[in-house]
């Protein structure tokens, strides 16, 4: 899955405009600060995953991730019509591929090669 949505990414940033790559990459940044938020009240016991989970919820990435909120949508406002279809396009399909990358972990999947 992860090797699928990274060539999602490299496609539309290769071939995209700034906005559709702004749109396609943004679920990447905002996922982990959601995440974050949402584990943060019952921190693990391990401190590696307690330093990961602190490190999503900080205010630092809080204030990337709200940059790069603001910025798309800035660049979506100034867009035409169909380049702002295409940015919506590029977010569902990295949303669609986010949630298959989670599920993928959450299932425990393995894949043997």
């Amino acid at each position: 899955m992860t090797q699928v949505y990274t060539r999602h990414l490299l496609a539309v940033a290769q071939s995209g405009t700034l906005t559709e790559t702004v749109a396609a990459i943004l679920l990447c940044y905002w996922i982990y600060w959601e995440v974050g938020k949402r584990l943060s009240p019952t921190l693990p016991a391990d401190p590696l995953y307690a330093e990961w989970i602190q490190a999503y919820n900080g205010e630092d990435f809080e204030m990337h991730v709200q940059q790069q909120l603001s910025l798309v949508d800035r660049l979506l406002r100034a867009a035409s019509v169909c380049e702002r279809r295409r940015g919506e396009k590029h977010f569902m399909q990295s949303s669609c591929y986010e949630y298959l990358f989670w599920e993928q972990a959450y299932q425990r999947e393995e894949w043997s090669m």
